[in-house]
């Protein structure tokens, strides 16, 4: 599949955030609290918040993003975070929106506000690689090779809904090869609550603790409008699509 992978000077960032958020509890989901899941998931995701000046004033959206381990790859630092490239690109993926991106780090009575830089973002996978300016907190291990997931195995989708801290919603993998007439690439179908926020956030593989996708929207139903969302569905670029999008960044970063 032929893609297209923009770069992204330090200054060059922003972002629009595509699903709407439903209040609703997920069908078929069930959202765990932080003392039901490990704690590396809770740990791993974090807030990520964008910002562009509109003139007369700031327009922002909240998402979530999450650190990763790439020291396969020989990066050994603890700076790299995942998240969804619609939240850096402009409404019709051909740009990069002209703002400011930071992650929210530190304890939950001293969280502050950390800038970020793209490294690499393609709207073929909706996938973007960040980089911070500090540490982040890299628990989170992509998954090595095939995981042999079949549909029906148990998921956990991690995010920040609202802006909130991190919520984990466990669900299962409910299709491969969903009908969804707006996703141009590969995505597969998770039964678990995806809310406005949830973008970016990591996908685990609820019996092994590894990533296995990156949640990248919902799903419409009905007419189709920002209220017509399914509450219980969540949509997320598989492991193999990570891979590719990381093996051609890194390989482009280290020939600069």
């Amino acid at each position: 599949m032929k893609q297209t992978f923009l770069r992204a000077a330090p200054a060059a960032l922003l972002c629009a955030l595509v699903c709407i958020f439903i209040s609703a509890r997920a069908r078929g989901s069930e959202t765990h609290s932080s003392s039901q899941v490990p704690q590396g998931i809770i740990d791993s995701t974090v807030r990520i918040k964008v910002e562009q000046d509109a003139g007369t004033h700031l327009l922002a959206g909240h998402g979530s993003a999450f650190g990763v381990d790439l020291s396969s790859y020989g990066l050994l630092k603890s700076r790299y975070l995942l998240t969804a490239a619609h939240m850096v690109l402009s409404e019709d993926g051909s740009s990069l929106i002209h703002g400011s991106i930071s992650v929210e780090l530190g304890q939950p009575l001293a969280r502050r506000w950390v800038p970020c830089k793209i490294l690499s973002v393609t709207r073929v996978y909706d996938l973007c690689l960040l980089e911070c300016d500090e540490d982040v907190p890299v628990l989170s291990k992509l998954t090595p090779g095939k995981p042999g997931l079949d549909v029906g195995a148990p998921l956990l989708v991690v995010g920040c809904p609202l802006g909130v801290p991190p919520q984990v919603s466990a669900g299962f993998l409910r299709d491969k090869d969903p009908h969804v007439n707006d996703r141009s690439h590969k995505v597969w179908e998770a039964t678990a609550a995806f809310n406005h926020g949830n973008s970016g956030g990591p996908v685990f593989c609820a019996a092994c603790g590894t990533v296995v996708g990156v949640a990248i929207a919902g799903v419409r139903v009905g007419g189709g409008g920002p209220q017509d969302m399914d509450p219980g569905i969540a949509l997320f670029t598989p492991y193999y699509c990570i891979k590719h999008f990381l093996d051609v960044s890194i390989e482009r970063m280290a020939a600069r």
